[in-house]
């Protein structure tokens, strides 16, 4: 295993480590859990002695991409908005464009009920999973080619005319989501 990657169960699997192996290195935090089921990063030796992840963006957006089996998705909402520099605030919720899953991830509540816990295990994967946001929302759609976005090495974030299509289409459901 190379640090700073994204792996899947599967792959650790293919490269001859057993089942024991794999949920071993899980529980000792050699892997941290991303907020996908059987999806881990396999952190650096500065970034697993501090339990943070360097670039969270970036570990997002490629465990998105094995979650969802392909490059087809992008951010949008209040996220693609600070990537703009429309806004200049953080947002803990993460709009994902896609054609293949409509559906919510509430870290937050992960995040706290890890918390609450008294093991040092349970308190430092509290802290990791708090890097990647407190909700993740997919938002599917029927046409993805006809979408616009921008590539970064952090992931595709969407354009502004696509940012108003998006407002839209998905309508407006509170005051914290586009």
């Amino acid at each position: 295993m190379l640090p700073y990657q994204v792996v899947t169960f599967s792959q650790l699997r293919r490269e001859g480590l057993s089942q024991g192996e794999v949920f071993n290195l899980n529980a000792s935090l050699r892997l941290f859990p991303t907020p996908f089921k059987g999806i881990y990063y396999v952190p650096g030796e500065e970034e697993r002695a501090s339990w943070s992840i360097g670039s969270p963006a970036r570990v997002r957006t490629h465990s998105i991409r094995m979650f969802l089996g392909d490059e087809k998705f992008y951010y949008s909402g209040l996220g693609a908005k600070q990537h703009l520099g429309l806004i200049w605030q953080p947002s803990s919720r993460i709009d994902i464009v896609n054609s293949h899953f409509a559906g919510r991830i509430n870290l937050r509540a992960r995040v706290e009920r890890n918390e609450k816990k008294t093991t040092f295990r349970a308190k430092k994967i509290a802290r990791i999973l708090g890097f990647y946001g407190d909700e993740l929302v997919f938002h599917k759609v029927k046409n993805f080619e006809k979408c616009k976005f921008k590539p970064t090495p952090n992931g595709n974030y969407a354009t502004l005319g696509q940012l108003k299509k998006d407002n839209e289409r998905f309508g407006r459901r509170g005051p914290d989501v586009f």
